[in-house]
């Protein structure tokens, strides 16, 4: 629809119709899709019919302070960064009680295998520190490349111990399929929604310190509060699609995944519901 009102407004019309360019662009954005001009043009971010997280559950997230707790496993979901402007994010969380505490987060632009490596294991020394002896469950995301196999292989060459590395179909990592991600999407919502999530009371870990901390906190916000599900038009004869995504109007979604990554596979596997797992050998009660 947005495409043939556009084809039929010829410059002149366009002038006598619309005032401005502004007008004329603000008018086809609200006809195709209502506060998507806003976001985008005016820097508002508020909910609308396809996000996927509401603000003010977000908001209530990252105000959520909650005891940490030290005798259980962390989850660390990586997103390692697809080239461009995108960003390599972790996220790490545990669980109590059947709430999710955020306890560390990276978010980095990297260009060398260096800067994925320094990011990585900075982030693992982080949580050691204060959590010296529970075990890492690493959630790398798999789809692009072998990203996942050499963070796999950086820990094992750096000899870090009492860590796991989930694997799907003989791959290093997990995967993120359109089906995965409506899992991820509505196992993050359902804590989100029950108050169940919340920021470690002693503070969310990063490698770099408070103030680090403290940005990449942000930008979790901005990207969760910006993620959206978008169904997409189908061709005769073909069903619709839906596309799960933060990267509208040239933003990053990397954080989001990385939380999304966490909370799924930390709920899997405090239910003990990861195939081809051995928990015992890995000391899991």
């Amino acid at each position: 629809t947005r495409h043939r009102f556009f084809c039929f407004l010829t410059p002149c019309f366009a002038h006598t119709f619309f005032s401005s360019k502004y007008e004329m662009v603000r008018e086809i954005y609200k006809n195709a899709q209502a506060g998507l001009f806003e976001r985008e043009s005016q820097g508002l971010n508020y909910d609308d019919s396809t996000a996927c997280f509401p603000t003010p559950l977000v908001k209530a997230m990252m105000e959520r302070q909650i005891e940490p707790h030290y005798n259980t496993q962390i989850v660390l979901g990586f997103d390692p960064s697809g080239g461009g402007g995108s960003a390599m994010s972790l996220v790490s969380c545990t669980m109590h009680q059947n709430t999710v505490t955020v306890i560390g987060w990276e978010e980095q632009p990297v260009t060398t295998v260096q800067d994925v490596e320094a990011c990585l294991l900075g982030h693992i020394r982080a949580l050691r520190r204060y959590y010296p002896k529970n075990l890492i469950v690493c959630a790398f995301e798999s789809n692009l490349g072998m990203e996942s196999a050499h963070a796999a292989a950086c820990l094992e060459r750096e000899n870090v111990s009492n860590m796991y590395v989930i694997r799907e179909k003989n791959r290093m990592g997990v995967y993120t399929t359109l089906a995965r991600k409506e899992l991820y999407t509505d196992t993050l919502r359902f804590y989100l929604e029950q108050n169940c999530i919340g920021l470690s009371k002693k503070g969310v870990l990063s490698r770099r310190g408070t103030k680090e901390s403290a940005r990449v906190q942000r930008v979790v916000r901005e990207q969760v509060c910006s993620y959206r599900r978008l169904d997409i038009p189908s061709k005769p004869g073909t069903m619709a699609k839906r596309q799960y995504t933060g990267k509208l109007g040239g933003n990053n979604d990397d954080a989001c995944i990385a939380l999304q990554l966490a909370v799924y596979w930390l709920t899997l596997w405090q239910i003990k519901s990861i195939p081809g797992v051995n928990l015992e050998a890995l000391g899991v009660q």
